[in-house]
């Protein structure tokens, strides 16, 4: 049953969520049909009320960046096993799942209430999904266990049927309980096992997270489901191969469905001011502007996906965060270690120069990038993983890896702006030296042991000056870094 009912007009006047998702269903072998569609022509979306709530399971570095083959089989075991129980007790509850995003999940429960008696329903679904949790997933990651948590907010969303098979949600509410969940800080993030309420007054009700076994009579199918789920994971988790650079064409092809791990720079591009121009429009009660927000999102994804196609090395996106724009840049013929040298600069500058509309300061489109890879020593040597999960009838692209992690980092780093583009250290080091003096040092986060160097409005010809520059003067070499040890392991 839904946490709060909505009234039969409402009902009549709106898409639903679940109309949304299974329209994402009938649409998965329609997807070459979809994307030559306009923005105007499948601006397929609804606003909705609700509570927007995230689950975020918190392994350790050494399973989440994956440094070797059985690693990365019992990571993409462990997402599997968290995705579908998540998604079976979530629809159990009366709620939806709207993005599976690795580690993390978001999913909506309808309903215009933000109460007392809603949200201790919701706490009741955190403490049966804690339970679930702790039983079969928890096992799985054994020594790199290191704790899970949720966060939730109620409010008004705009949710835009997205690529692959997530809906994306726009709006302050769905946006801060994914920052409280991301964030490092005691005082505004939240501590493993723990589930985090955003009342109406704005206060934060924190609750603590306990396995609910004494309630077992009463969940009974639930944990029965859970069990089923887990079991069949175990048995039928495909095994893990390693992509080399030659087979990553033929892979692709494929369509993601055999988990595989490859070298690859990691990019988020996050959209500023959308979130407040979504959170104006419903203050105002403007339903034009809410569609026009929509279908103005609509168009930028569309032409996100126009952009990186053009890129000179090949991209592959996978489901957007909100207004966060997430993307894997493969390596170039010439493979990873010679592209770390110049691509976090090129991609950076691309994206600016193609992305960002200058329009009024009011509906200017600006963006911040993250960029992230890693090198040989502690970083995994730029390999993720990527594979599709399938839950609730429908395929979730998984990534994970250490340039994941760490392209988050930068772009959400305290000092980095819009126009900015931000990588770690561990990649600066590694840029030509021409292109590292268009780069200058962050401020240092309390939080991440690396610093991060930022380059503010790159562009195209910044970067070709300053090459040009750079070899009149010198002729600037780079020593490749060893091959990671972990590669044999494959």
């Amino acid at each position: 049953m839904r946490l709060a009912k909505t009234t039969n007009k409402e009902k009549k006047m709106k898409v639903s969520v679940r109309d949304l998702i299974n329209q994402k269903r009938n649409l998965r072998k329609q997807a070459e049909q979809f994307y030559t569609l306009s923005a105007k022509e499948y601006a397929t979306f609804t606003d909705e009320t609700g509570h927007h709530v995230y689950i975020q399971i918190r392994p350790t570095l050494k399973l989440y960046a994956p440094d070797n083959g059985g690693d990365a089989a019992k990571y993409y075991q462990v997402i599997s096993s968290f995705t579908k129980i998540t998604s079976a007790i979530t629809t159990r509850f009366g709620g939806d799942l709207l993005e599976a995003q690795g580690n993390l999940i978001h999913c909506f429960f309808s309903g215009d209430s933000n109460d007392q008696e809603s949200q201790n329903r919701l706490i009741e679904f955190g403490q049966v999904l804690s339970t679930a949790i702790n039983a079969h997933v928890r096992p799985i990651c054994q020594d790199a266990w290191n704790g899970y948590a949720m966060a939730s907010d109620h409010g008004r969303a705009i949710l835009v049927a997205g690529e692959n098979d997530s809906l994306v949600s726009l709006g302050p509410c769905a946006n801060n309980p994914a920052k409280r969940i991301h964030s490092k800080d005691s005082k505004n993030g939240v501590p493993s096992g723990e589930f985090h309420l955003r009342q109406s007054h704005g206060e934060w009700r924190k609750v603590r997270l306990i396995s609910m076994f004494k309630e077992v009579n009463e969940h009974e199918g639930i944990y029965k489901l859970a069990h089923l789920i887990a079991e069949q994971v175990s048995t039928q988790s495909p095994d893990v191969i390693h992509l080399s650079q030659e087979s990553i064409p033929g892979y692709l092809e494929t369509g993601f469905q055999q988990p595989a791990t490859l070298q690859a720079h990691i990019a988020r591009a996050d959209m500023h001011n959308f979130t407040r121009r979504v959170k104006e429009a419903f203050e105002q009660g403007t339903e034009q502007e809410i569609r026009k927000l929509a279908i103005e999102f609509k168009g930028l994804m569309q032409k996100a996906s126009e952009t990186n196609s053009n890129f000179q090395s090949k991209v592959i996106q996978f489901p957007w965060a909100g207004d966060c724009m997430n993307a894997i840049l493969l390596a170039s013929d010439e493979g990873y270690e010679y592209d770390r040298s110049s691509i976090s600069a090129d991609y950076g500058a691309y994206w600016h120069e193609n992305m960002t509309t200058r329009k009024s300061h009011h509906d200017e489109v600006s963006w911040t990038i993250g960029c992230a890879g890693g090198g040989a020593i502690n970083e995994a040597n730029g390999y993720i993983l990527i594979g599709n999960v399938d839950a609730d009838g429908r395929s979730f692209t998984v990534v994970a890896g250490w340039g994941i992690a760490h392209s988050l980092k930068a772009q959400e780093n305290n000092d980095a702006n819009e126009y900015d583009t931000v990588i770690p250290d561990c990649d600066y080091s590694t840029l030509n030296s021409s292109l590292q003096k268009l780069f200058t040092p962050c401020k240092k986060d309390t939080f991440d042991k690396h610093r991060h160097y930022k380059s503010s409005e790159l562009t195209a010809d910044k970067v070709s000056k300053a090459l040009i520059l750079g070899a009149s003067v010198q002729t600037v070499t780079q020593d490749r870094p060893a091959i990671s040890p972990y590669c044999s392991h494959y």
